[in-house]
């Protein structure tokens, strides 16, 4: 379907933009703390979309959305928006300034040649793609909605680009304690990374879901000295065998 492939494209552009920044919002409780729960950026709303997406990127896609919209509508209350959504303003506008780059890359990569450097059948597929979506202009447009066929396309193209980050649930036979013999955290988001055995844990709506496998964006050290995985996708188990992880 020519205009699916144009809006997949769409929605991979700006996920390459988000995963090469840190999350746009602030971490601090009282940031948007004043949303209510039906507001698409409470934070209920966004744990919600993620929860049921399983990735935090789709949560970070809603924010993107919505700050494109404002910033079509009425470009000067931009900060404003960003302070009563609890937005860091500088991240989440280099994000879309990436994303505008990243369209131009698409649509001049499609107007420069026929290929000849690369895969032509997927110099033929990111043709259809670019022209189903409008060209420059169409890439350059408002982020549109994530259904659940794109999500899954989506996560399944994160882990191609991450198959090195990639982290198994620990299962109860494997549960670490700590010298006093107490748990180190929740066993169902403590999880271990495949290559490095790196046991952290995951502060992702996420893992409500209890998924076997996801992958991440970086580790970060917490408050309490727990390893944190960012930025958590789900992963589905039949996709280790494409780069041999379910031998590991």
């Amino acid at each position: 379907d020519p205009k699916l492939l144009g809006k997949c494209l769409r929605v991979a552009i700006s996920v390459a933009a988000i995963l090469s920044f840190e999350n746009p919002r602030s971490k601090d409780a009282e940031a948007g703390a004043g949303l209510g729960e039906g507001d698409p950026l409470s934070r209920e709303s966004l744990s919600a979309l993620a929860q049921k997406r399983s990735g935090d990127v789709f949560a970070t896609l809603s924010i993107m959305r919505e700050y494109e919209e404002q910033a079509n509508a009425n470009a000067s209350q931009l900060y404003s928006f960003c302070q009563r959504n609890g937005l860091h303003v500088t991240v989440i506008r280099e994000i879309v300034q990436l994303k505008k780059q990243l369209a131009n890359i698409c649509a001049s990569r499609v107007g420069a040649g026929s290929g000849q450097d690369g895969n032509l059948d997927e110099f033929s597929v990111l043709q259809k793609a670019v022209d189903a979506a409008g060209g420059k202009d169409g890439l350059q447009k408002v982020t549109p909605r994530c259904n659940a066929q794109m999500a899954l396309a989506i996560r399944h193209a994160i882990f191609v680009g991450w198959a090195d980050r990639v982290a198994r649930r620990i299962t109860v036979s494997e549960m670490v304690r700590e010298e006093s013999g107490t748990t180190t955290m929740r066993r169902k988001r403590r999880y271990k990374t495949l290559l490095s055995s790196q046991v952290c844990s995951v502060r992702s709506p996420v893992s409500r879901n209890r998924p076997e496998w996801v992958t991440y964006t970086t580790l970060q050290e917490g408050r309490t000295g727990n390893i944190n995985m960012e930025c958590v996708t789900e992963v589905h188990p039949s996709w280790l065998t494409d780069f041999h992880l379910d031998k590991l």
